[in-house]
């Protein structure tokens, strides 16, 4: 098995047990039709979760200062093409080892 396809394979697990979470787990624990479109009901608490664990993870990793710092200085580095002064190394090490794993970002969501 590749990297890729590890990595593949770990986001459909993490997308179906997402919809489980957020989405059949309250219909499950709200059974009652008369609950669902109610102020506050089923319906608002799915959207909810929905919204709140696709955009919470969105922005916390997105706003994550070492991601931010890393991308200033690559979009830094690459405006400067051949004038740049920075060793391959440096360059290596901006664009690898980004502490930014969606997947593993994902998996810690969904064990709460």
């Amino acid at each position: 098995m590749t990297h890729t396809s590890w990595e593949l394979s770990l986001v459909i697990k993490i997308t179906i047990a997402k919809f489980f979470n957020t989405c059949l787990i309250p219909l499950v624990g709200n059974p009652r039709e008369e609950n669902w479109f109610v102020e506050y009901g089923l319906t608002g608490e799915v959207y909810t979760l929905i919204v709140a664990v696709f955009f919470g993870e969105i922005l916390r990793v997105v706003f994550y200062p070492k991601f931010i710092i890393k991308w200033v200085v690559r979009t830094y580095e690459t405006s400067k093409g051949e004038n740049s002064d920075i060793t391959q190394r440096e360059a290596n090490m901006l664009y690898e080892n980004d502490d930014v794993v969606f997947g593993k970002h994902l998996s810690v969501i969904l064990a709460y």
